[in-house]
This record gives structure tokens, sequence and C-alpha cells, in this order.
């Protein structure tokens, strides 16, 4: 979690509620289009987080920067995934 947000431990778990919230909203036909926008908007709000896990795991020398760094992308390719529910 970066550093200049406040409440971090709170705002982690408000994130994985949200992302429980969004992947229900994607199961049943009816609800998918605005799961799938919540859902971007999602991948989009966590991302400077995912960003904040390269700069820390760099700075630790830990062996998740690899991993972090290889997950970056991933993040685009899951919000263009779900934009095709999005139609």
């Amino acid at each position: 979690m970066p550093s200049y947000l406040p409440f971090p431990t709170e705002l982690i778990y408000l994130s994985g509620f949200a992302e429980i919230v969004c992947g229900s909203l994607l199961l049943p036909q009816k609800s998918r289009r605005i799961g799938a926008w919540l859902t971007i908007a999602l991948l989009i709000a966590v991302f400077p987080a995912n960003v904040q896990m390269v700069f820390n795991e760099f700075e630790n020398k830990g062996l998740l920067f690899y991993a972090a760094i290889a997950r970056l992308p991933f993040q685009f390719l899951m919000i263009w995934w779900v934009y095709r529910f999005t139609k």
C-alpha cells in the first residue's frame, strides 16, 4: 500500500471486499455489465499499490521483485479481458 494513503490496513480490507463484490457481480448475466465496469475501476484503483510493491521489493532486495514487475502488465491484460464483458 502506498505510504501516502491513510488507513492502509482498512484500505486493504476494503479493496478485498470490493474484489469479492465485483467478482460476484460478474457471475449473473443481469449484473455482468456493471460488474465489469466496477472491476475495471477497481483494477485501475489498485494499480498504484502494485507499483508500490515493486518499489518495496526493490528496496528490500526481495525475491518477489521480479514477480511484482511481471504482475504489472497482467493488470492491463485483465482490464482488457474484463472490458469485453461491458458490451
